[in-house]
């Protein structure tokens, strides 16, 4: 056999194949639509009978719904697209109920100060260090007409890289302060602050220092309100940061510290981290900066109440934040969402509160919460919402753990965990 006719064969032989997959077609096919119209007729029959209303088809009753709807154009009823709009409405879903949590914040923002008539004191302290609380060990200020300079007695002590850099240290068994080894005279916060605001004697005056809106005034601020002395601070009416200002004016400069900006403009050194001497230098590099800047000056001089509201704001937020350490140490909530959360008035406790009562659904509408300003309160991020609840509901189910210094209540209060 050659290759054309086995091939032809091969092809009949397919064919013959495929046809024999073929369903025949069953007799009784064609008596199937006469049988369905006659249980059909069986039926109205038997309604007519009764008196029952008889059995309509799909296409029937869709052709009833449109006349009865609007019969001359045979359109929907506007009752009809009402009952529609009326279902999306239905679906969403309705507010849950969480007692006890509070209403979101919004953080404060910064509010310039009208240049009428300001005078500037040129401030700056040294401190205990890094650590929280930061306690005042120097206070120094100069005037248009006065210098002033004091030490301070510390309640906590101050730490030893600080005692490096500053030459500040404090004897607590003699009760004594030195400086660069020498013996200084040093008094207790509240008389220093006393003095400090015996030389604040002039209206519309302006705190001038170098990081102070984020640094020296929170500091400031903590140590007034801790003595009770803030109420009379009301002759600073603004605060204006160097540091911020000098920035703006000379975006190239890499080391922004007062002494490597001293040593630019005059091509000089002075004893730095003396808070004297710091003053002396800093009023030196202002007056320089104000010749030419002075509409940068008015700019980043900001009201005092505004830059104190931000401090309470950032004192409360990290108040806040503490509550987050489980959920921040085992990466169920990263520590920038827990800040947002924690800076809008949420701890933790509200978030487990959520969590009880409604589940995944309580803290997503915790979290998505409006503001005022019309954002999220914390975020509306499906993955960080599913994240956070997904560990709680470990830790509530307490097969998941890696924070060591945390204690399980029993199952009915799981969610009122508290820290040794």
């Amino acid at each position: 056999m050659d290759k054309g006719n086995c091939n032809i064969s091969l092809v009949s032989e397919q064919n013959n194949l495929s046809q024999a997959f073929i369903p025949e077609k069953s007799s009784d096919d064609h008596v199937l639509k006469p049988e369905k119209k006659r249980a059909r007729k069986t039926k109205e029959d038997s309604c007519q009978e009764t008196g029952e209303a008889a059995p309509q088809s799909k296409k029937e009753r869709a052709r009833k719904i449109k006349e009865e709807s609007c019969p001359e154009t045979g359109e929907v009823a506007p009752e009809s697209k009402k009952t529609k709009e009326e279902f999306y409405t239905e679906t969403e879903k309705t507010p849950l109920s969480i007692p006890g949590i509070p209403s979101p914040i919004l953080k404060p923002e910064l509010k310039q100060v009208e240049d009428a008539g300001l005078q500037y004191v040129i401030f700056d302290i040294e401190t205990t260090g890094f650590r929280m609380p930061r306690h005042i060990t120097q206070l120094a200020a100069v005037t248009s007409t006065r210098t002033f300079s004091q030490y301070v007695i510390p309640d906590v002590d101050i730490e030893e890289k600080v005692t490096e850099i500053t030459g500040i240290s404090f004897d607590r068994e003699k009760k004594q302060m030195y400086h660069k080894n020498q013996p200084v005279e040093a008094i207790p916060i509240h008389q220093a602050l006393e003095k400090f605001l015996q030389i604040l004697k002039y209206k519309s005056q302006v705190l001038v220092g170098h990081n102070i809106r984020k640094f020296d005034s929170s500091v400031l601020f903590s140590a007034l309100e801790a003595c009770g002395l803030y109420e009379k601070f009301h002759c600073i009416v603004g605060i204006l940061d160097t540091l911020e200002l000098v920035k703006k004016i000379h975006p190239q400069l890499h080391n922004y510290q007062q002494e490597n900006i001293y040593k630019i403009f005059f091509a000089d050194e002075y004893n730095a981290h003396d808070a004297l001497e710091d003053v002396t230098a800093l009023q030196r590099i202002f007056d320089y900066v104000k010749k030419s800047h002075t509409d940068e000056i008015k700019k980043h001089t900001f009201s005092t109440q505004s830059v104190h509201d931000i401090w309470k704001y950032n004192k409360q937020m990290r108040q806040n934040l503490k509550s987050y350490r489980l959920p921040i140490s085992n990466e169920a909530i990263s520590k920038h969402m827990a800040k947002i959360a924690a800076g809008s008035g949420l701890t933790y406790n509200h978030i487990k509160t959520a969590h009880s009562l409604h589940g995944k659904d309580g803290i997503e509408q915790v979290f998505s919460e409006l503001t005022n300003a019309g954002k999220p309160r914390v975020t509306k991020n499906k993955r960080v919402i599913e994240k956070l609840f997904n560990f709680m509901e470990r830790v509530r189910k307490k097969k998941f753990l890696q924070y060591p210094n945390m204690t399980l209540t029993p199952p009915s209060t799981w969610h009122q965990l508290e820290f040794i």
